[in-house]
């Protein structure tokens, strides 16, 4: 199958307790090459319906992302993305998914299983703020791994603890992303750094990783509509760049020249997090979440060769956290209307 469409104008509006989250505005394209469908076997033999692709490539843009009663915007996204085969770390990746019954072995014997494969040549995320524009430039990402889907309930089943809600599970995910850097203004303006002001969220300029548990998503938030969180994540054997040097558009790789978090573990754990919109924004609230980050070594230079400062391990605790992301930046003359704001506490 071979598919072209265009959208020529959409919106998507999520409603909570009366408060929205309004995308607006909405065009784009895609184009989908030789997509396949067939009954056979994923690539551990297990039986499945199999969707594989030559290549996915296409555009989005949201002309106004708008949240909560106040009348203000955070700004315009624009997305363009390449999905087609590509090799990372000499290993070649394709795009692929198998469809399977059931879920997590413990959680029933109904369910979703999704062996998937994915190869993300290439991405550019824009966004754009009263006429300023950002963008994240040259995002790649690759892995494979199941994932599974399995509505439960609070409960212990065969040692395992299921909570309410849509249960997406994760088992056996190897994965990876990198970024190439930053351009300010145009798609041709100079790529610069910049990426590790994304650190403060938790997002790497390049990440490599071993990923299982699960996030589940339940209905209600803090009162009336809204989501409630549950997850556990253990990543493993991780790989992560807290300063990546440039990018060389010349040879079109990435540099393995930084600042590297090597032979990364990372279990966290949240309980009871509620995502509510209100009047004024998002608001975020943690019941309890707690984490151990241990880095077996933080290289200098090359990210498997790099001399090592040493190990260490990083512990947190949270109970009550809560964050409040508004859209409206600073709220000057000069800033405009747009914008974001988040306070936490």
């Amino acid at each position: 199958m071979d598919q072209d469409v265009t959208i020529h104008s959409a919106n998507f509006l999520y409603i909570e307790d009366g408060n929205a989250l309004a995308l607006r505005d909405i065009t784009g394209a895609y184009q989908l090459i030789d997509l396949r469908v067939d009954v056979t076997a994923d690539p551990r033999g297990r039986p499945a319906l199999g969707l594989t692709t030559t290549s996915l490539t296409g555009d989005l843009s949201i002309g106004s992302i708008e949240l909560g009663g106040q009348g203000k915007r955070f700004g315009a996204v624009d997305l363009d993305f390449l999905f087609e085969d590509a090799s990372f770390n000499g290993q070649a990746y394709t795009n692929a998914l198998y469809l399977q019954g059931g879920g997590h072995a413990d959680a029933g014997s109904q369910g979703m299983r999704l062996s998937t494969e994915w190869s993300l040549a290439d991405a550019n995320i824009a966004y754009t703020e009263d006429g300023n524009r950002v963008i994240l430039s040259g995002l790649q990402s690759w892995g494979r791994g199941d994932v599974t889907l399995s509505v439960t309930r609070s409960e212990v089943r065969n040692g395992t603890q299921f909570y309410d809600g849509l249960r997406i599970g994760f088992e056996g995910v190897e994965a990876g992303y990198r970024i190439n850097g930053l351009r300010v203004a145009s798609e041709d303006s100079e790529l610069q750094g910049g990426t590790e002001l994304l650190l403060a969220l938790g997002f790497y300029p390049a990440y490599e990783f071993e990923l299982d548990g699960h996030l589940t998503l339940g209905p209600g938030g803090t009162s009336g509509e809204g989501i409630t969180i549950n997850s556990d994540v253990q990543i493993r054997n991780g790989k992560a760049a807290v300063i990546a040097a440039p990018y060389d558009e010349g040879s079109g790789e990435m540099s393995q020249k930084g600042l590297w978090l090597t032979e990364l573990d990372y279990d966290s754990h949240v309980r009871d997090m509620t995502i509510d919109l209100t009047d004024e924004g998002l608001a975020i609230i943690k019941g309890e979440a707690w984490g151990t980050m241990n880095i077996g070594n933080l290289r200098v230079g090359d990210k498997d060769t790099g001399q090592s400062i040493g190990r260490f391990e990083l512990q947190k605790y949270e109970t009550g956290s809560s964050m409040m992301i508004m859209p409206g930046g600073a709220g000057t003359v000069c800033a405009g209307g747009m914008g974001v704001t988040a306070l936490a506490c």
